[in-house]
């Protein structure tokens, strides 16, 4: 590869300087409590758990980098994860690990500024059936110290269910 021209490191400075998109997610940098509430049957009562999440700026405002510990069906339960936007592709990224997988979960969306929210789609691979499950996370900013996480999976039917909600407040 020959040396780049002005026009391409201008574009390669700007795919890398953070910018207003990135500002949108600086509401969640902190450490939070959160309350969890998981359905396994969508008809019935959900499971609870608790646990804290910290949250923490990195590489220089391009990304928060999440870190949970918690407990879930009475067994720890650690997860890390990345959020960002990418000023290239013009959307933003999530990236999510935990001890429940050995998936990497990643989602990709967009930011309501009306309504301070997050909508984010990405896929899954059940582990008892193999099949690939499409998801969707809502992220709403309430204010300042709270803000909330639903998932919903899609059916085989088609239909859209939530399986988990997670509600978290500024410790």
């Amino acid at each position: 590869m020959g040396e780049m021209t002005a026009q391409e490191q201008q574009a390669w400075m700007q795919a890398a300087a953070p910018n207003e998109h990135h500002e949108t997610f600086k509401l969640m940098v902190g450490t939070w409590n959160a309350v969890v509430k998981l359905w396994m049957d969508p008809a019935g009562e959900p499971q609870e758990a608790t646990g804290q999440m910290v949250n923490s700026m990195v590489l220089g405002g391009r990304f928060i980098e999440h870190d949970y510990k918690g407990q879930s069906f009475g067994m720890e339960f650690l997860g890390k994860g990345f959020f960002g936007f990418d000023n290239t592709a013009g959307q933003y990224e999530g990236l999510w690990i935990d001890t429940t997988s050995t998936q990497m979960q990643a989602e990709t969306g967009n930011y309501d500024p009306a309504t301070k929210t997050f909508n984010m789609i990405g896929e899954v691979t059940c582990p008892s059936s193999g099949e690939t499950i499409k998801k969707r996370s809502v992220i709403r900013i309430i204010d300042d110290n709270a803000h909330t996480m639903e998932m919903f999976f899609v059916g085989p039917d088609g239909s859209e269910f939530k399986s988990m909600e997670i509600s978290y407040t500024r410790a």
